[in-house]
């Protein structure tokens, strides 16, 4: 028999959900991210059903009474998340290189404020982005989402039933309906961009709204038939939604199926909780669900750490080591920190509190000190780095520094260089700066070339012109096409890549082969440049192959033993000097 404060039947769902995660951050499955959304319904049912048997047992509620809740809510979730927290510091400190482990830094402390979904959406933006499968922290944008909306939730739930006292329930229905029905016309706004929606409150209200409503509503004639048909339709409408390929649906819709089916779930078992039946093939569902978030809190830092440390495209033997680790990690933390919390802080919630906020206090302390000496904890020379003289942001300041060159061009003699576009075309000025050019040529940067007349004038007097565009030629903005001299050359700069994070080269540092290692260009990353190599022909600036090693990847090092990318993606200043040594500006040049 289950356990009577539980849903069994939630627990299952939750297990199913954490399953779909765990295997979506383990490259395993593909819509696996979609799992959160079964959460946040979840979320959205459980807290309404908590507040509705503490709304029978008051008359009114006070501010006193919001904190204390509140306060439970919160506590739940912050001991893991210490503990992680203090975790991934310790390993990020011993093993990462500078940038990372300041990202890492502002993340832990964004994580343990619950605002990492607003620091995710500012810095790196999108979820999806391959180097996310490196952060240890970035999952915990889920509980930013959360402890945002319990703040936010309680106070408007304790609002309306002070207001309403008579008609409560019902005033709290339409509420919770305007509430949903808002985020939901939000969300599906063209005009809103795809990363405000996935990491922001207000465009996910609507899924917990969906399990809010489910949990406000009576469920009286649940065996009827038009009310049995209504549920298996919406049940079956979503279930075929969300199996359809991403072409035909898009992200937005298959999300909304995912909400639907679990509302209709959570619906069928607050109709069938009494029941309490027990399957013995879902107990381990079951039992999962049970301890899903120490299975989520624990999984992500395990996964990316460990792609981190020791190898970033796993085999089999990868995936079992880092299950086993996560089974051992997430049974510790659902026994210790979720199940008897009270023999580690004390069972006064006030005296648990501020112990939380005091290790909160000296963990953003810590992190902050990190953070503000730019992750520099030991001298790396092959990155040009010394913990003696720090200084912050030096590799993409010099990647920005050639915005200072969005000027004209001057009314002399040298050879006209226009280069136009984002970051590699930046890389791209550097290599030409450092190859020693800028005596003899005047070269002006434009980063996003639009119909503005402030560029006629350069591109008509460019004698060459370098874009970081991915079209063919013949679909270049017609404003370029137009207005350059018809004895102009376009080149495109090609897309370059040292693999997907230096994290397992550095692990290396002390083996004797350590300057020889190569990295694997990224399948995707590759396909886009045989697609670019041949869209462009002869006019194709190659960053690849003038760096391929003799095993087909691509050099990491500089012969000097210097990286040639900090970040796997941009140049630092040596590897800039190594493209200048080795690109044929020769050939470039000499085409008119």
């Amino acid at each position: 028999m289950a356990n009577k404060n539980r849903l069994w039947e939630l627990d299952v769902l939750k297990g199913i959900a954490i399953i779909a995660v765990v295997l979506y951050h383990a490259n395993l499955f593909k819509f696996g991210y979609l799992g959160v959304d079964l959460f946040l319904v979840i979320n959205g049912y459980l807290i309404t059903l908590s507040l509705l048997r503490a709304g029978e047992k008051k008359e009114k509620f006070s501010v006193l009474n919001y904190i204390e809740y509140l306060q439970k809510r919160i506590l739940r979730l912050w001991l893991p998340v210490i503990v992680v927290s203090i975790a991934v510091m310790i390993v990020g400190y011993c093993t990462m290189l500078p940038d990372d482990l300041e990202n890492l830094s502002a993340s832990t402390i964004a994580t343990n404020l619950f605002l990492n979904n607003i620091l995710a959406r500012i810095t790196s933006k999108n979820y999806w982005d391959v180097t996310n499968t490196f952060k240890p922290l970035m999952h915990t944008w889920y509980l930013g989402i959360i402890v945002q909306f319990y703040v936010a939730y309680i106070a408007v739930f304790m609002l309306t039933k002070n207001v309403a006292t008579k008609n409560w329930k019902r005033a709290l229905k339409g509420v919770v309906l305007a509430f949903g029905l808002c985020s939901l016309v939000l969300y599906l706004l063209p005009s809103i961009n795809s990363y405000d929606k996935f990491y922001y409150l207000p465009f996910r209200v609507f899924e917990f709204m969906i399990g809010a409503v489910i949990a406000l509503t009576g469920v009286r004639n649940i065996s009827s038939k038009k009310k049995y048909g209504l549920l298996s339709l919406v049940g079956c409408a979503s279930i075929v939604l969300m199996l359809l390929p991403e072409a035909l649906i898009g992200a937005s819709v298959r999300l909304i199926s995912v909400s639907a089916l679990a509302g209709v779930y959570c619906f069928v078992s607050k109709a069938e909780a009494d029941k309490q039946i027990s399957y013995t093939l879902l107990k381990p569902v079951e039992l999962m669900g049970e301890a899903s978030y120490s299975i989520f809190i624990w999984h992500q830092p395990v996964l990316a750490l460990y792609r981190y440390i020791v190898r970033a495209d796993f085999i089999a033997i990868d995936y079992i080591i880092c299950l086993l680790i996560i089974i051992v990690l997430s049974t510790i933390s659902y026994i210790a920190l979720e199940k008897k919390p009270g023999k580690i802080l004390g069972n006064n919630p006030w005296k648990s509190t501020f112990a939380c906020c005091g290790c909160l206090i000296v963990i953003c302390l810590g992190c902050f000190k990190l953070y503000t000496q730019a992750g520099v904890v030991r001298d790396i020379p092959e990155l040009g780095v010394d913990k003696d003289n720090i200084q912050r942001g030096i590799w993409s300041a010099y990647n920005s520094r050639v915005y200072d060159m969005d000027v004209d061009f001057q009314n002399d003699e040298r050879i006209k260089v226009l280069a136009i576009g984002n970051s590699y075309a930046r890389d791209w000025v550097n290599i030409l700066l450092e190859a020693g050019y800028e005596k003899d040529m005047d070269i002006t940067y434009i980063y996003h070339l639009n119909d503005s007349e402030s560029y006629i004038e350069r591109i008509q007097q460019a004698d060459y012109i370098f874009t970081s565009f991915d079209d063919r030629l013949d679909e270049l903005p017609e404003y370029l096409l137009r207005n350059k001299k018809s004895s102009t050359p376009i080149y495109g700069i090609g897309i370059k890549r040292f693999g997907n994070s230096n994290g397992n080269i550095y692990q290396r540092r002390f083996d004797e082969d350590y300057l020889q290692q190569t990295a694997k260009v990224p399948d995707d990353i590759y396909k886009l440049y045989v697609t670019e190599k041949e869209m462009w022909g002869e006019y194709y600036i190659d960053m690849i192959t003038p760096v391929l090693a003799e095993n087909g990847q691509v050099s990491v090092f500089t012969p000097s033993g210097k990286f040639i990318s900090q970040d796997c993606h941009h140049l630092t200043q040596a590897g800039a000097v190594y493209y200048a040594d080795i690109i044929d500006f020769e050939n470039i040049f000499s085409r008119k």
